[in-house]
């Protein structure tokens, strides 16, 4: 009999470090089983999951398939109602994904490459995320250009920034009528573009949101 494998729901992320060059985004939708390796030259897998489609919830879960405690297995994010589930990536090669499996010991597996995973640099991640916010809005606040000596944006709408793209450690962002509290009445020229930072080096300086 299979366990069921129930895992913290993150949806945004308010502090923490960046400990790879990307992420890698998992499709629950044909329902894989993950293996996970603790070297390449391994011919069997260590631990493994198995997404399935649970009745009694009426959306995907997990199964442990080797029986595991819970505690190794805390990915970056994880909610396969809205299809979330990423692991940080902290090495790649021709066929396999090194990731972190667990955030808070930093245990990582080496996991081999298939078309249910996809790999996403920091910068598309941030950029296809729905809303981000400065943690410091005093020492990050919206920029009219990517420079630190450059003017603040007249208004610091920092709840309803919408990301953009990102240049560097600069994360172009947009006030987005449509994120913001719907109580909150905005006019047109309040409707503008600017820049916060993103990152100082390993170190994320914006919490982000998946979902609204």
């Amino acid at each position: 009999m299979a366990l069921i494998l129930f895992v913290h729901v993150n949806l945004f992320a308010q502090t923490g470090n960046i400990k790879g060059d990307g992420l890698i985004s998992v499709n629950p939708e044909n329902y894989p089983t993950i293996q996970f390796y603790k070297n390449k030259e391994d011919t069997k897998p260590i631990k493994s999951i198995k997404i399935f489609d649970d009745k009694e919830i009426n959306s995907f879960n997990i199964k442990d398939l080797d029986l595991i405690e819970k505690e190794w297995f805390k990915p970056l994010h994880i909610n396969l109602d809205y299809y979330i589930f990423y692991f940080q990536c902290s090495n790649v090669d021709a066929n396999w994904y090194q990731i972190i499996v667990d955030e808070e010991s930093n245990l990582k597996y080496w996991i081999k490459k298939s078309p249910d995973l996809k790999y996403l640099s920091w910068e598309k991640f941030i950029c296809e995320t729905v809303t981000v916010r400065p943690i410091d809005t005093i020492s990050n606040p919206i920029l009219i250009s990517p420079n630190l000596n450059s003017e603040k944006c007249k208004k610091q709408l920092v709840d309803c920034l919408m990301p953009i793209e990102t240049k560097g450690d600069w994360l172009k962002v947009k006030v987005e009528p449509a994120i913001c509290d719907k109580t909150f009445e905005m006019k047109d020229d309040e409707i503008f573009e600017g820049y916060i930072r993103w990152r100082k080096d390993d170190k994320l300086l914006i919490e982000y949101f998946l979902t609204l």
